[in-house]
């Protein structure tokens, strides 16, 4: 077996601390999401019970927009894991090898800017939706604005 240079050792240790502390970031996200989600289907007395709410306040409306952010984030990230990964081995052995840390940092950064705008966009989205509804849980099935997405929910909701 051929010896490994010092740069394919490189590598090889950079590609566990990407992998693990992507890893470690998606786990902090569902530590939050799991058990939120899981008191959804019961009372909602625990976690989640900040959105059983009449009226959201600018509190309630950050709470909403962190979730978003972090359900993206614990969604997303495994999804881009793939690319990241080959993205760092491609400018690794490219000229610009010394800034792949940087130009790594920058990929995940910029895609998880484009979540966090989609997460603008679902919060107020929320907020107005939530303003016409009794529960913010009722959110998703009440209001639909284009006729297949009323028809879908109508059949969801009333299977017989």
């Amino acid at each position: 077996m051929a010896q490994l240079t010092p740069l394919e050792n490189l590598l090889r240790r950079e590609r566990w601390l990407v992998g693990l502390t992507l890893f470690i970031a998606v786990a902090l996200c569902w530590a939050w999401l799991i058990p939120m989600a899981r008191d959804m289907y019961g009372p909602m007395t625990g976690a989640s019970a900040w959105m059983m709410r009449d009226t959201w306040d600018l509190g309630h409306q950050v709470l909403l927009f962190a979730m978003w952010v972090v359900m993206m984030a614990g969604m997303m990230l495994p999804s881009a894991a793939p690319a990241l990964l080959l993205y760092v081995g491609v400018v690794r052995r490219s000229p610009e090898s010394a800034s792949a840390s940087v130009r790594a940092h920058a990929f995940a950064a910029g895609y998880l800017v484009i979540w966090t705008a989609f997460s603008v966009l679902a919060t107020d989205d929320g907020n107005r939706k939530q303003s016409l509804c009794r529960r913010p849980a009722d959110i998703g099935w009440s209001l639909s604005t284009h006729p297949l997405q009323r028809r879908v929910s109508q059949i969801v909701s009333n299977p017989g």
